[in-house]
């Protein structure tokens, strides 16, 4: 859910949480009352050549 702050620019009204570490990048989206509204967790992809960690 969004609202409108400012200069018309979108201002995000709930709380999101975003993790991501070397294994898996883990997301959560709250509800208004504080709950977790929604969940996402997957597999970190490999890194993509010439971006860091990949060597020839």
């Amino acid at each position: 859910m969004r609202g409108v702050e400012g200069y018309q620019l979108p201002k995000w009204l709930i709380d999101i949480e975003a993790d991501i570490s070397g294994e898996e990048v883990l997301a959560l989206a709250s509800a208004p009352d504080g709950r977790v509204d929604l969940g996402q967790r997957v597999e970190t992809p490999p890194p993509l050549p010439g971006f860091g960690g990949a060597t020839r």
